[in-house]
């Protein structure tokens, strides 16, 4: 009998494209054609991709959510000094219960802090952020609705912090206007816009943990005991950080301890972190 192809006809296609993907004696493949050891070698590929970006996204939040690393732009999570002093900060006030309680306990230990107030919460209570001002204390900026400032355009970026900035000016505050991200968290762009506005990033070496724990008792024992000389301490204007705070302060004073702003402490230190290249 004549074989078809041997009169003219197209000879059958052979089901593997190369010579590469032709089985061999034995092996096995699925319905499909594909060759188990193809398949493998594509799945574990998949797996070893997968596994790359799962890495890469963790890197990220971790970064985001560090409070002592920062990839771009001048930042501050502690003073490098052998000096016991120590920067107590305020986030999210003014509050109109916790602050006033909290300036009358720094009044009695002639102590100064640093307050990163909110434009939103300036705007509501502007007579209380005045007498942040007056009172001496270094007043700096949160932004201005307290949102998350990770996966945002930069413009809505600028919009916070600028018109915190103008509210802040408003007070009759005349000294330099540091920042710190709501829930300390940063990527890439904010700390890229805040270098092009020669702004440094306060960050923390110490958290009280008084956003989360309302016993006063153990928010004074956490700070006093993870303070160092130069540490910045994350506080916040909450009543229960207003009970704790005589505690703090009299605690690290025993200690020979004294409390300054973030730009008295280390002046020097300070401005040499606040040079910066213009960023590309």
């Amino acid at each position: 009998m004549a074989i078809p192809w041997q009169h003219g006809c197209d000879a059958p296609r052979s089901p593997w494209p190369s010579s590469q993907f032709r089985p061999t004696p034995g092996s096995r493949t699925l319905r499909h054609g594909v060759p188990l050891p193809v398949l493998n070698r594509r799945l574990a590929s998949l797996i070893a991709a997968a596994a790359t970006l799962g890495l890469s996204l963790a890197a990220l939040a971790l970064l985001a959510d560090s409070h002592t690393i920062q990839l771009l732009g001048p930042h501050l999570a502690a003073l490098a000094t052998q000096r016991r002093s120590v920067v107590l900060s305020f986030d999210d006030g003014p509050n109109p219960i916790a602050t006033p309680a909290i300036l009358t306990a720094l009044r009695a230990q002639g102590a100064k802090a640093t307050f990163f107030l909110i434009g939103e919460r300036i705007e509501r209570y502007p007579q209380l952020a005045a007498r942040i001002v007056a009172e001496g204390h270094q007043v700096a900026n949160h932004s201005y609705s307290h949102p998350r400032m990770v996966l945002e355009h930069p413009r809505a970026y600028a919009r916070e912090i600028d018109r915190t900035d103008r509210l802040i000016r408003s007070l009759g505050y005349r000294g330099t206007i540091d920042f710190r991200p709501p829930y300390g968290q940063k990527l890439v762009v904010l700390p890229w816009l805040l270098a092009r506005r020669h702004k440094l990033s306060v960050l923390w070496s110490v958290d009280s943990r008084d956003w989360r724990d309302r016993d006063p008792v153990s928010i004074a024992q956490r700070v006093e005991q993870r303070v160092r000389p130069g540490s910045i301490v994350l506080l916040h204007d909450l009543p229960q950080t207003a009970l704790a705070l005589p505690e703090i302060l009299a605690g690290l004073r025993r200690r020979g301890y004294s409390f300054r702003t973030v730009r008295s402490q280390l002046p020097q230190q300070a401005a040499a972190t606040s040079k910066l290249a213009s960023p590309r």
